[in-house]
């Protein structure tokens, strides 16, 4: 319901989250669909000036987006207050309670897929690299729970081996050393999260 931004010709730019409905495909779970999600957070200072083009995209099943845009055109997201039968009621919370309870899933796990694609020259030579993750959930623990804290407990184990400062570090810090991006891998491993990255052609 908010504005993503992204970078778009080298400039941060604000677009409609649900403004194109993109299709990635995830090798083992088809074509998936995607919208522009608010998640560069710092990359939008720190990549700005030096990449052309950047952006998030956060994946859903197909057909997915199509019922989301639906709700939100016919205002089940608005924030604005209703009054029914004397109760005053925003639709947000309404939806928001009816979805819980009609998704609510006991015997389905989650999943998260995450790839990263960088286009970019070297040597004068285009080159292609994809990083991906793939983790799905497992009791006693989620998916997303599992991918959530392993990086965030790798980031403390450096700044306890002051390997990194106390403080606010944008975590594309750590990619940009080759030896604090092996140790926080090696971090994730320890937890059975694992990346991983290919190069290939530009075109593929």
């Amino acid at each position: 319901v908010r504005p993503a931004r992204l970078i778009s010709n080298g400039e941060v730019r604000f677009v409609d989250p649900l403004s194109a409905i993109l299709k990635v495909e995830f090798k083992g779970f088809g074509v998936l669909e995607g919208f522009y999600s608010d998640g560069l957070r710092t990359l939008l200072h720190t990549l700005k000036g030096k990449v052309r083009r950047a952006y998030e995209v956060t994946l859903r099943y197909p057909g997915h987006l199509s019922k989301i845009k639906l709700l939100r055109d016919l205002g089940f997201f608005s924030d604005e207050e209703l009054s029914i039968g004397g109760v005053p009621i925003k639709p947000k919370e309404f939806t928001a309670r009816v979805l819980d309870k009609k998704l609510h899933l006991k015997d389905v796990r989650d999943l998260v897929l995450l790839k990263v694609v960088g286009l970019g020259t070297r040597s004068g030579e285009t080159i292609k690299i994809v990083c991906k993750l793939i983790e799905t959930g497992s009791e006693p623990v989620s998916a997303m729970a599992k991918t959530t804290a392993a990086p965030a407990t790798a980031a403390a184990t450096l700044v306890a081996n002051k390997m990194l400062p106390a403080g606010v570090v944008p975590p594309e810090y750590i990619g940009l050393s080759n030896e604090l991006y092996n140790e926080f891998t090696k971090h994730l491993l320890r937890r059975s999260v694992k990346v991983e990255c290919s190069e290939y052609p530009p075109n593929k």
